[in-house]
C-alpha cells in the first residue's frame, strides 16, 4: 500500500504539514525504557535519501514483562520540502562494537508528496 498526500497543483514548497500520527507496535520483549527515534527523509529519484526534514526522539517506557507495546507518535510541523517519496523510519539506540551507539532502523514506511 502506498501512502499518498495530496497537495493542491499551485503549492509553493517548502509546505508545513501541522501533524501526522504514526501508530507503532513493538516486539522489544524484555527491554526497559528505551529511546526511539522517528526519522523523515526525502528521497531522490534512485531512493537514497535526499534530505532528512524531521526528526523526533523520545524515551518510550517499555516493561521488560511486556512482549508487545503500542504507540502513537504525533508527528508535529513536517516540512515537505517538495514532491516525491518520503521515507518514515522508526529507530532505537543500539550498541555497536567498534561506532559505539548507533541508531538501528526497526522499520521504515513511505509515503508520496503529489500534486
Amino acid at each position: 500500500m502506498e501512502y499518498r498526500y495530496r497537495v493542491p497543483p499551485d503549492t509553493e514548497f517548502p509546505r508545513l504539514i501541522s501533524s501526522i500520527d504514526l501508530f507503532t507496535r513493538f516486539f522489544l520483549a524484555g527491554v526497559g525504557p528505551t529511546e526511539i527515534a522517528v526519522f523523515i527523509v526525502r528521497l531522490d529519484e534512485d531512493g537514497n535519501d535526499f534530505e532528512r526534514v524531521a526528526r523526533y526522539r523520545k524515551v518510550l517506557p517499555f516493561d521488560p514483562a511486556d512482549e508487545v507495546r503500542d504507540f502513537v507518535f504525533r508527528l508535529a510541523r513536517i516540512n515537505l520540502t517538495g514532491t516525491g517519496v518520503y521515507a518514515v523510519r522508526v529507530c532505537r539506540k543500539a550498541k555497536h562494537r567498534w561506532r559505539g551507539n548507533v541508531w538501528k532502523r526497526l522499520w521504515t514506511e513511505y509515503f508520496r508528496v503529489v500534486r
